[in-house]
């Protein structure tokens, strides 16, 4: 009884913190919007998903307090500008002012996020003609995140039909999306506390792109990562990143034909010195990776018959063509950027 009285004491503390934080509809300018919780889909056999909130309004998403022996008195090891800021567990759509653009983006943070111990950032971009919302929903990533304890960050992509643009390659529009990147994690890291060696970024075809593109562009801010179904390189300065990418050989948005050729791109600026080693690891997938690498490894998922997918997610979910399940991107890419915190420059 007394166990249960201390953990309900405490639940009742971190919401009262949570209430003193001053949100936007705390401003007396008109009445609260709606709180939005998890609705489970109609559909028989449906993952649990979030209502969304208006780009006008922050929705408010599962409130909870943190375990109670997840909670400690100072920060566990440095942190971003963020540690020790008030914060409600949940998900929102945030926006940021970019080239006089308001741009949107989503954000999920955990049960396991502490404000008192760094957590690790992970940036997922969506493919070209799709959504913040599709990228979360296709991916589940989110559900990662509520595992794991990383804050996901899922941007909204710019233009019509809305994508990144990738120069000299796809949807060149003249958006600078590595500055707007590079402006995010910056208010992420303000606003959270986030671990400043663990930045990650992932994403989707166009959005694979983006996240191979910011990571080649600023090494400095991300640690890893992880492009599916677009692997691309840009001539980034050596040393590079580590990255683990995916890539279906009956891929028709993206033939399969770019993937091997960028990868063994990133393995040179990565000062790789044996390699490719291929070892088939199911029926149908194969790991191409390369060692020696300074810790910065490279590997290819090559997952044969595989189309314009995201290994491991539901079939129909999303992407054109087969989806393997052979094998979970999600929790590959996870373990790899566990593995892969950023290294000295």
């Amino acid at each position: 009884m007394r166990r249960i009285l201390v953990a309900g004491l405490l639940a009742l503390a971190l919401v009262a913190v949570a209430a003193a934080f001053e949100r936007p509809w705390q401003s007396g300018s008109g009445p609260p919007p709606a709180i939005f919780v998890r609705q489970r889909s109609s559909a028989v056999g449906a993952p649990a998903r979030i209502a969304v909130p208006s780009e006008e309004q922050h929705g408010l998403g599962d409130i909870g307090a943190a375990p109670v022996n997840a909670v400690p008195t100072a920060v566990q090891r440095p942190g971003s500008e963020g540690c020790g800021s008030a914060f409600i567990y949940g998900d929102f759509v945030e926006t940021l002012s970019v080239q006089g653009e308001e741009r949107s983006y989503r954000l999920h943070i955990p049960y396991l996020y502490n404000p008192l111990d760094p957590a690790p950032l992970v940036l997922s971009f969506h493919g070209s003609g799709q959504s913040a919302l599709a990228q979360e929903t296709y991916s589940r990533l989110d559900t990662i995140s509520d595992r794991e304890g990383f804050v996901l960050v899922t941007p909204e992509g710019n233009g019509n039909p809305r994508g990144w643009d990738i120069p000299g390659i796809y949807h060149d529009d003249g958006f600078d999306d590595v500055n707007f990147t590079v402006l995010l994690v910056a208010k992420t890291k303000l606003a959270l506390c986030i671990d400043p060696d663990r930045v990650f970024a992932t994403g989707m075809s166009n959005g694979a792109e983006m996240a191979a593109l910011a990571g080649c562009r600023q090494p400095d801010i991300f640690a890893a990562v992880a492009p599916v179904a677009g692997v691309i390189f840009d001539g980034c300065e050596s040393p590079g990143l580590p990255i683990i990418a995916f890539h279906g050989t009956a891929d028709e948005n993206i033939p399969f034909e770019y993937a091997p050729e960028a990868v063994a791109e990133w393995a040179r600026a990565d000062g790789c010195v044996s390699g490719p080693n291929r070892e088939q690891v199911t029926e149908h997938v194969a790991a191409v990776a390369y060692a020696d690498c300074d810790g910065r490894d490279v590997i290819l998922y090559v997952i044969e018959g595989g189309g314009h997918t995201w290994p491991g997610a539901e079939d129909d979910a999303g992407g054109v063509g087969p989806t393997t399940h052979e094998i979970n991107a999600n929790e590959l890419i996870w373990a790899f950027f566990v593995a892969h915190p950023r290294l000295p420059r």
